[in-house]
């Protein structure tokens, strides 16, 4: 949590984006959005 944590808050703009990150990171989720995010960036599957 964290560092994640901290840089999500930060950027969030709006209160929807804010809970929005929250909702992803308490639901540990941020660890299966970076996969699908790499997995779309490099090409992977």
């Amino acid at each position: 949590m964290g560092k994640l944590d901290t840089v999500f808050n930060i950027g969030a703009v709006n209160d929807e984006e804010s809970l929005f990150l929250e909702s992803v990171i308490e639901g540990d989720a941020e660890l299966l959005y970076l996969d699908t995010y790499l997995t779309e960036l490099f090409g992977l599957h």
